[in-house]
């Protein structure tokens, strides 16, 4: 098959299948630089438009610094999976595990409208706070156990070794975007509180 040429309705079917947690979504994913390439770029894409917007909502001071942040997190997460997969000597499935990642992380906001609607129904409608911290809570517990089976499966790691390897990725990748942050909030000015008078 043509790098990046897997047909639309296959790649539908294999993200539909990882995202049910069924390891035979892997066999149509692409892993290949160019598959790897193709799944990285609407990620890519929704990253420049969300920091356009707050460009344009923000200034230019918190969106270019808000962009750089949501780009740090979309390359770093695989530059620091490979690291670790080079480590403990999974190199050769890698690109399947990243490039089924990349895929998989455009369904969760279509997962995410899901929750939304099924716990609008249960209630009969939108219950306002406690509607969207319910479907928050739910979708990132989701997103946890998807990332976990795919280092589980991916990699071929077996659950406990994948559970590692998340934690492990999540971890350095924490650590790497807090020195940044860090930077930035040693250089704000400090403004002493005004002491109290008696």
């Amino acid at each position: 098959m043509t790098p990046s040429r897997v047909p639309h309705d296959r790649l539908l079917g294999a993200i539909a299948r990882l995202v049910a947690f069924n390891p035979a979504g892997f066999d149509a994913i692409e892993a290949s630089p160019a598959g790897f390439l193709a799944s990285l770029a609407p990620l890519l894409a929704f990253t420049l438009v969300g920091a356009g917007a707050e460009l344009v909502v923000m200034g230019w001071r918190v969106g270019l610094d808000d962009g750089l942040q949501m780009l740090c997190v979309l390359l770093g997460q695989p530059v620091i999976s490979h690291l670790y997969a080079r480590l403990w000597h999974r190199e050769a499935f890698w690109l399947r595990y990243a490039t089924a990642m990349n895929w998989c992380q455009l369904a969760l906001p279509v997962v995410g409208l899901g929750l939304l609607l099924l716990i609008t129904l249960a209630n009969g409608g939108i219950g306002g706070v406690d509607t969207f911290a319910i479907v928050f809570a739910l979708l990132f517990s989701y997103s946890v156990l998807l990332n976990w089976f795919l280092a589980w499966r991916g990699l071929a790691l077996g659950p406990w070794r994948g559970l590692a390897f998340l934690f492990a990725v999540t971890l350095t990748l924490a650590l790497v975007l807090s020195v940044p942050l860090g930077l930035r909030l040693a250089q704000r000015p400090h403004h002493p509180a005004p002491a109290l008078s008696l």
